[in-house]
């Protein structure tokens, strides 16, 4: 993982945003086209990166609860400053891998057996953490676009597509279904590949995070809306690289 030479915070994880784009992948590309022909070539640089805006509609004059958005929202913009400041985001939309989730949830549907008659539901089996287990990835090399998770039933999808992990401080896409095989091993595709290799467990799989800087250094805050006692805010953040 890379090291950060500036101040990083995490975003308040109750602090949703009233819509978002979710994590946008932004090529980094160049090209030409002949003038001629109009065939146009294509090639990839070496600094792709994520985006994310997140905009949030707030009450002007705080309180309790949801009322409290608008302060703690100049409060996040005043601690960003301008950038100076980077913070720690995840995709809002899908925080927890759907394929993950909806596999643990069929477990907690069945019924175990034990020879010596007790009977335990899925739940009580495998719900490990507040909602969902964690399920432990294997190691994986510089440049991997793959990585392995054990303990599946064979057969099951234990990832979707678009589904995240998080690897060396990064959200990494899920870009075909993990299926496990015999063996209970699913193996998930990604994008980006990995900038070095990763050890055994490394895989971040809840709010798979990423470090952001903000672009927009007042975030459209207070953006005039139909009510005067609401404010608008439009935070545009931009992966940060090493």
């Amino acid at each position: 993982m890379p090291t950060i030479d500036m101040p990083v915070i995490d975003w308040p994880t109750d602090l949703l945003p009233t819509n978002s784009t979710g994590l946008r992948w932004q090529p980094h590309v160049g090209g030409s086209e002949s003038p001629l022909t109009r065939t146009r070539k294509t090639y990839g640089l070496s600094a792709p990166r994520w985006t994310m805006n997140l905009g949030f509609s707030a009450s002007r004059f705080g309180g309790e609860g949801v009322s409290a958005r608008g302060p703690r929202l100049d409060a996040m913009l005043a601690e960003l400053d301008g950038g100076q400041v980077l913070v720690r985001l995840w995709d809002f939309h899908r925080p927890y891998p759907v394929g993950l989730a909806r596999y643990y949830s069929g477990l907690q549907r069945q019924r175990w057996g034990f020879s010596g008659g007790e009977i335990f539901t899925g739940g009580e089996m495998f719900t490990l953490g507040p909602v969902f287990p964690v399920p432990t990835s294997e190691a994986a090399a510089q440049g991997a676009t793959t990585i392995a998770f054990g303990g599946f039933v064979p057969g099951a999808v234990a990832f979707d597509i678009g589904d995240y992990i998080g690897l060396l401080g990064r959200p990494r896409i899920i870009l075909r279904a993990a299926i496990a095989g015999a063996d209970g091993r699913a193996v998930a595709q990604f994008k980006p590949p990995l900038e070095s290799a990763v050890s055994a467990g490394a895989a971040v799989i809840e709010r798979a995070p990423g470090v952001f800087q903000l672009s927009n250094t007042d975030a459209g805050a207070g953006d005039s809306s139909r009510s005067q006692s609401q404010a608008g805010y439009s935070f545009q953040f931009v992966e940060w690289l090493p």
